[in-house]
């Protein structure tokens, strides 16, 4: 997969699932994640520009939190034959700074990065 990202991948020691608002669907389970966006691997595919409210539940407490909740739009999705899953990258489009922070947080503490 080519990269298009303008920022650096930071992988969590564990995934999370990542699930729709309201109705708590799960979407899948968080592979990458920045400030700006995240990568799900989903067993569904998701068209481009798609917008979504969306929300994180956190296995532990981070910045006081035990969720993240914001917007996104899904800008590709890709068929991963490794995992037999879909990448979906997303950006966000509103997200508090309060989750801003706890993203930069949760990163700092569980995350790891790799030069791809």
């Amino acid at each position: 997969m080519e990269n298009h990202r303008q920022v650096q991948r930071n992988f969590l020691k564990y995934y999370l699932d990542v699930k729709e608002e309201p109705e708590g669907e799960v979407i899948g389970q968080l592979y990458d994640l920045s400030d700006k966006g995240m990568m799900l691997l989903s067993e569904r595919s998701l068209e481009e520009n798609m917008e979504m409210d969306f929300w994180i539940g956190l296995k532990e407490n981070v910045n006081g939190k035990n969720m993240i909740r914001g917007r996104a739009k899904s800008l590709r999705c890709v068929k991963d034959m490794d995992f037999d899953k879909h990448r979906i990258g997303f950006q966000f489009i509103e997200i508090s700074r309060e989750d801003t922070e706890t993203i930069n947080q949760l990163i700092e503490r569980f995350g790891y990065n790799i030069n791809l």
